[in-house]
């Protein structure tokens, strides 16, 4: 059972400790307006205007209008993002591809598999006919007339019985080929309903170029439930939930333009573009209350969620491996502290 406070807004995390709005005069007044000043704040960053700064900037940007603007606007991206809800990107074409193609081999497997369900009926009733023939004449010749018929439509059913094995198992091994080909190339975390660790990898790795290419500054944070509370997790099963709560509440709480990801056993990633370590800091601090505040049942006992948090900022003297080695270090070594912790 988890009981949460009311509910706040997508963007806490990354919000300052009072919410930011501009003089309701200078608004703009359609969505027209809006993006054309995202796209000349992005100028005056000096930061390219592709498709996914340009997203992350309209989110910072939007954060920042007042409550009467943002719905007008959303309101507007709805009717806008509808039209664009059936389009899908080539990776996600390709996959469908892929199912489709594996649901037709199991399709196959099925009906060979059918057939050999109808061959065994059929062998039943040639031992029932060969037993009959058996009763009714029981001297010698014909006793070995009948096991000789017996064992040629044996010899017969095995011959089909080949084939529509060799039916079934090029067919396995074709769809086993293909769900391979899928799992390498997801993305999800199908468990915790987040990205993977390849893929928070993958994208640490494009941003770390950007931040050595174009000097970006790009933040994340490491979350995992603290030492304490893991002494009160005595079966797998409260781990689990506690775990998949945690991730519930890094995606509903985190920016649209974050990732949000599972690094594995446990520990949790959000990446944070275009953000600075101050602002992570901030962040950090916000999503450790965050956390206290949800309650979670663990053998019969209300029990709050805290955490540990360890953040940093893409450093370009520094690979990402080694800022990451650097960030578990930073886990180990800090005594088990439930205060969010930095990189130096």
């Amino acid at each position: 059972m988890i009981q949460t406070n009311e509910e706040q807004n997508v963007s806490e995390i990354d919000a300052d400790e009072n919410e930011i709005t501009i003089d309701p005069a200078t608004e703009e007044n359609t969505i027209y307006e809006f993006s054309e000043n995202v796209l000349k704040e992005l100028s005056n960053n000096n930061i390219p205007s592709i498709p996914s700064n340009y997203s992350i900037y309209f989110d910072r940007m939007l954060e920042e209008r007042s409550s009467n603007f943002k719905e007008k606007l959303e309101n507007e991206l709805t009717f806008y993002e509808q039209g664009a809800a059936c389009s899908l990107d080539d990776g996600h074409v390709y996959i469908e591809k892929e199912i489709k193609q594996s649901f037709a081999q199991i399709k196959s497997m099925l009906q060979a598999v059918a057939l050999v369900y109808k061959n065994l009926k059929l062998m039943t009733n040639i031992i029932n006919t060969h037993k009959s023939n058996l009763k009714k004449g029981s001297d010698l010749l014909t006793i070995q007339n009948t096991l000789s018929a017996f064992n040629e439509d044996l010899s017969k059913l095995n011959s089909l019985m080949d084939k529509h094995v060799d039916v079934i198992r090029i067919n396995y091994e074709e769809v086993l080929k293909m769900f391979n080909l899928i799992k390498e190339q997801a993305v999800y975390d199908s468990v915790y309903d987040v990205y993977n660790k390849k893929f928070l990898l993958n994208t640490l790795q494009l941003e770390y170029d950007a931040v050595r290419r174009y000097g970006y500054k790009c933040s994340f944070l490491i979350v995992k439930p603290s030492e304490k509370l893991l002494l009160n997790v005595k079966n797998l099963r409260d781990k689990s939930t506690l775990l998949k709560t945690m991730s519930k509440i890094l995606m509903h709480k985190s920016r649209r333009s974050d990732t949000v990801g599972h690094y594995g056993e446990g520990y949790f990633m959000i990446i944070m573009r275009h953000t600075s370590v101050e602002s992570a800091k901030l962040a950090s601090t916000r999503l450790s209350k965050m956390f206290l505040k949800t309650k979670i049942t663990i053998n019969e006992h209300e029990k709050e969620i805290s955490t540990q948090i360890v953040g940093g900022i893409l450093d370009k003297d520094k690979t990402v491996e080694e800022t990451l080695s650097d960030a578990l270090d930073l886990f180990k070594s800090s005594n088990y502290s439930e205060e969010p912790m930095f990189l130096e």
